[in-house]
């Protein structure tokens, strides 16, 4: 069996050394910001650094400068709180976030009144996530295009449509809905690409 990405939507996550050590990172991030009074104005990089320097190189990156992503997997993490029991346990909803209006990383206190600002800025940052996406996403129309081209001069017309559909999908929303998703998840199993 091949290799596979996890199921970024499973209920149940592994506890591997690098979960476990993902959740300590997480634990981290949430003491320094609550000494902070739950806001920085650290950039991700900049917090990363900070980080290192209190808790030792697990923040840094290879070549010693703050490891951003690492500062991103703690963000996810703290938010999928509601999928993940045991960060949910550890982490006691505590919500690490980077607030771009303020250009700061921001704390949700769910313990306590969590503030009108601290909610904006974390729903900020998650649409200018989605928009980011939206913009991949459309740069990718002429390949959904070519491929739906390619598939039809093969003579699979079935895949052929499904392409035309996810090509349409995109141009008109800047997503793909859930259903076609799983379409185009099967059509790639059934050539054993998945």
């Amino acid at each position: 069996m091949p290799n596979r990405a996890p199921n970024r939507g499973a209920t149940h996550r592994k506890t591997g050394p690098d979960r476990l050590a993902l959740y300590q990172r997480a634990q981290e991030a949430i003491e320094f910001l609550i000494e902070c009074n739950g806001h920085t104005t650290l950039t991700k990089d900049a917090f990363a650094t900070t980080m290192a320097s209190r808790y030792g190189r697990k923040w840094l990156r290879m070549d010693g400068r703050g490891n951003r992503r690492m500062v991103e997997e703690v963000m996810n993490l703290t938010r999928d709180q509601d999928i993940d029991q045991v960060a949910a346990s550890l982490l006691g909803g505590f919500v690490v976030a980077y607030a771009p209006n303020l250009g700061g990383m921001t704390l949700i206190d769910p313990t306590g009144e969590v503030t009108l600002d601290h909610q904006l800025h974390m729903l900020s940052g998650d649409l200018q996530r989605q928009q980011a996406t939206k913009t991949i996403n459309r740069r990718r129309i002429a390949y959904w295009k070519a491929a739906g081209e390619c598939a039809m001069r093969a003579g699979d017309f079935k895949l052929g449509r499904l392409l035309s559909q996810v090509e349409n999908e995109v141009n008109a929303t800047g997503f793909v809905s859930d259903n076609l998703v799983a379409e185009y998840m099967a059509a790639l199993g059934a050539r054993g690409l998945v």
